[in-house]
């Protein structure tokens, strides 16, 4: 049974999760929208929107914030479009816990490079703030160096599985004419190195496909879905946030991140609404990092053949 408007959203996922970056579930209110922030404010850890029936999914987007007990406190609240706090906040709490999986890599073995299109090392990146992906001992803490330590381009945590996303917040040093040495290696949470370096080399290609800065998103995947929740492909200008909604504004079906090319996948994770016969309007729409819009609203009709 869901919630009254204006109550306090419900976990009810496990509290045990096994990585920082979880997908964590509750019940709230119909179709209301639900914020997860670290217990006091920050970091924002994301938004979701719930269903008609008051279920909601939230992946986590932000590295929980984990105290010396594996303990992570967080607070969830029912909030408007604009943002405003409809509900008062609940406190939650997750334990992050380094459960044994199968066949995981030994402490201290070095990271592997993951990053398409090529896992050998060299690899091609098209941005000097790249997503650089790979696979670790489950949960390890990763450190993205230059050749020679220095600069840090990326620290980040690796999942249950072993597998882990840094974007660089540094801008790449290239070697004429597009050459980046890096180096990637496990460390403890006091800093100490335990695992051998691994050296890779990054090939810099700058010549993005993206389409200009304030362009509306296009849709590139078909508009004939056959779920009420299908994956949504698309091109937009560089790293710009896409928001997909339902015609009107509500509800948010789906907010991604574009890469370096403007190339975006949203699954959604809304029950689309269908107009009957068959016929779902949506719009979509480019924001900035500070959430302004970026660019005009795309309207785009899906049209959903669910089978016999």
């Amino acid at each position: 049974m869901h919630l009254p408007p204006g109550s306090v959203p419900v976990l009810t996922s496990p509290n045990n999760v096994y990585t920082r970056r979880p997908l964590i579930t509750g019940d709230s209110a119909p179709n209301a929208r639900i914020r997860m922030v670290n217990t006091g404010g920050a970091p924002h850890y994301g938004d979701a929107q719930a269903d008609m029936n008051g279920k909601w999914q939230l992946q986590v987007n932000t590295d929980l914030h984990v105290d010396p007990h594996d303990r992570a406190f967080f607070n969830l609240a029912e909030i408007d479009a604009t943002g405003s706090q409809i509900s008062t906040w609940g406190f939650n709490q997750l334990f992050v816990t380094r459960a044994p999986i199968s066949n995981p890599p030994p402490t201290g073995t070095p990271p592997v490079l993951t990053n398409p299109p090529v896992l050998t090392s060299s690899t091609t990146v098209y941005s000097l703030q790249p997503l650089l992906t790979g696979t670790s001992r489950p949960l390890a803490r990763i450190h993205v160096v230059h050749s020679g330590g220095f600069p840090t381009y990326a620290v980040v945590y690796a999942d249950a599985n072993g597998n882990w996303q840094a974007p660089v917040t540094t801008d790449l040093i290239v070697t004429p004419p597009n050459i980046v040495l890096i180096g990637i290696a496990e460390f403890d949470p006091a800093g100490g190195q335990i695992s051998p370096w691994t050296s890779a080399t990054l090939i810099v290609n700058q010549a993005s496909t993206a389409l200009p800065p304030g362009s509306p998103p296009v849709l590139t995947s078909s508009t004939n879905v056959t779920s009420l929740r299908p994956w949504l492909t698309g091109k937009s200008a560089a790293f710009e946030r896409i928001e997909i909604v339902h015609s009107g504004g509500f509800p948010t079906y789906a907010i991604v991140n574009a890469d370096a090319n403007g190339d975006w996948q949203a699954p959604v994770t809304t029950d689309l609404l269908v107009t009957p016969p068959n016929m779902v309007p949506i719009g979509l729409a480019a924001y900035n990092a500070a959430s302004g819009q970026a660019s005009p609203w795309t309207p785009v009709t899906l049209f959903v053949n669910q089978g016999p």
